[in-house]
């Protein structure tokens, strides 16, 4: 009995070896023919050619021509003028850009200028004549036209001004009728870089300089804009024209680097600035009693930034939106000098800090080299 079971075993596993064997042939010979179609479909295939008509296309140069905007005179809300304001002639800053430099490097950030302040020396620049957009380092001029025209102990009611502020602005979460003292609002600018704090301050400064609290925001905006570029005027900064008070994009709304070294320069006047934009972070309780909570945007005075910390920085400003690109308005001191590096327009964050922090080092290094015993 067994041998028959045995022999029935072995009848069975030679027909399904068999039968694998039939199966395996059929389908190579399914998948030969679906290849020799293929092969055939290729060969006889004859791609057609793409035929660009350009003659009625020419190349567009890229924008690299500068026009200095003299400050305009704004009207109020019946059409007639308002008196312009201007400083002295005495806050001029003179940046030469008609030398060699000291320092050769090769970046990535499209506008560069490295400056020793203490010296007066411009140290390296890269197309830091070029027109560029400045973002939220124009809130380095919003806070120095606050301090220099409001006293001190003025106070800022937060408003229907909100209503200017863009969507996808930076914040510090101002809320209608909180009250900021000076300190309050230019730690909103500095270390948030608050968009609500901007304009709540440009329309309360704004309605001081034409003395009429009754100004709509947006002619009080006018007016404080008005004395932003009286303001630039003044300090030489001929090819920087400002439209809003807190650098969202605005295609009339341009600098230069050299322009924001001569802003940055300009801002180191006050001393409530610097100490605001040298603060990592501060919890501070506004004159209407809200407390808030503030961190600098600036990584290069933050000591938990790891690779973007620079132990010798002091501020001063960040920025970015789309068109401008990544920017700082660094402020370093070492060896006795105050050095600000300016780096605008570069495509990625980390190129903005390691840029600015290797500039800063080679300009110390030189400062080290070339200081006098």
């Amino acid at each position: 009995m067994s041998k028959k079971i045995h022999k029935k075993n072995k009848a069975r596993k030679a027909k399904i070896r068999i039968d694998r064997i039939f199966s395996l042939i059929f389908i190579l010979a399914i998948l030969g023919g679906a290849t020799a179609i293929i092969v055939k479909a290729v060969n006889e295939y004859e791609p057609v050619p793409i035929v660009l008509e350009a003659s009625d296309y020419s190349v567009i140069p890229p924008d690299e021509t500068v026009i200095p905007i003299e400050p305009a005179v704004i009207g109020d809300e019946t059409g007639e003028p308002l008196a312009a304001v201007f400083a002295d002639d005495s806050k001029f800053i003179d940046i030469n850009l008609d030398t060699e430099f000291p320092i050769e490097t090769s970046l990535k950030s499209a506008y560069v200028i490295l400056y020793d302040v203490t010296d007066g020396k411009v140290l390296f620049q890269k197309s830091a004549d070029k027109k560029c957009f400045p973002a939220s380092t124009t809130k380095l001029l919003t806070a120095s036209v606050l301090l220099d025209v409001l006293p001190e102990d003025f106070l800022f009611t937060v408003g229907d001004e909100q209503e200017l502020v863009q969507p996808g602005s930076s914040l510090a979460m101002l809320q209608k009728g909180n009250v900021l003292s000076m300190a309050n609002m230019i730690d909103a600018l500095m270390l948030p870089s608050g968009n609500d704090a901007a304009y709540t301050a440009a329309v309360a400064c704004g309605r001081f300089i034409a003395g009429d609290e009754t100004l709509s925001p947006k002619t009080a905006v006018d007016v404080f804009m008005t004395r932003c570029n009286e303001t630039l005027h003044n300090i030489g900064a001929a090819n920087t024209h400002f439209t809003v008070p807190d650098g969202f994009h605005d295609d009339n709304h341009y600098t230069t680097a050299v322009d924001m070294l001569k802003i940055s320069i300009h801002a180191m006047e006050y001393p409530l600035l610097l100490e605001s934009a040298d603060k990592q972070y501060v919890n501070e309780t506004f004159e209407s009693g809200e407390t808030v909570a503030w961190e600098n945007s600036n990584l290069l005075i933050q000591e938990s930034s790891a690779d973007c910390y620079y132990l010798y920085a002091r501020g001063l400003k960040t920025g970015m939106t789309d068109e401008s690109g990544y920017c700082v308005s660094a402020l370093a001191t070492r060896f006795g000098h105050d050095v600000i590096c300016v780096t605008m327009g570069a495509e990625a964050s980390d190129i903005r800090w390691t840029e600015t922090i290797s500039l800063l080092d080679s300009a110390f290094a030189y400062i080290r080299e070339n200081i006098e015993e």
